[in-house]
């Protein structure tokens, strides 16, 4: 798996400096500090832990071993007492006020039943946050081999997806513009945040 063999290395200074500005875009997005938050496809925690401060308590799911090995390994470091680790089985057994996931639908192939799946595990007008990349010729994603995702999204057809999910209140705009160094070619991308409520 991809994930558990880029584990130990995933946070790198790009990484780092982009969830710092991920990560306050989602403070702002979801308002006043929320009961029950999830972070869905949390990788290392980046998010996270950056984001904990400002939750009663915030879980993360991840299916890479790896990951969730460096997450516990963060969460013994940082002694965070509203910070679990989640399967998941337990998902299907809690309700969120907020649920984000950053740069992981497009590792996704079915979109909409993840997205009923995420719906069905908000609270009443609970907030859904999704980042993620805005459609490309493939260039992000050009040296990892195997990679069988979207190539990113385009921003109407997400709306409409989420929208006949049952969404509402569907909102997406530019969330980050960077560069990603591929071999010898900078290959600029941006990122969009859809947020909407249950």
């Amino acid at each position: 798996m991809y994930f558990n063999d880029v584990a130990r290395t995933w946070d790198d200074a790009r990484r780092c400096e982009r969830a710092q500005t991920l990560s306050r875009a989602i403070r702002q997005a979801w308002g006043d500090a929320q009961n029950e938050v999830l972070d869905f496809g949390c990788g290392t925690g980046l998010l996270t832990f950056a984001l904990c401060p400002y939750a009663t308590t915030i879980y993360g799911y991840d299916p890479s071993s790896e990951m969730q090995k460096i997450f516990r390994s963060k969460m013994d470091l940082y002694r965070t007492k509203n910070v679990r680790l989640i399967t998941q089985e337990e998902m299907k057994e809690h309700t969120f006020d907020v649920i984000f996931s950053s740069m992981v639908f497009h590792h996704i192939a079915d979109i909409r039943t993840e997205l009923l799946n995420l719906r069905r595990l908000l609270a009443p007008d609970g907030r859904l946050m999704l980042i993620d990349l805005d459609k490309d010729d493939g260039a992000f994603h050009r040296n990892e081999p195997g990679f069988n995702g979207h190539n990113g999204f385009d921003r109407n057809e997400m709306q409409r997806d989420l929208e006949g999910c049952g969404f509402r209140e569907v909102s997406i705009s530019t969330m980050y513009e960077g560069v990603r160094q591929i071999g010898d070619d900078p290959v600029e991308y941006s990122l969009f945040m859809a947020t909407a409520r249950r």
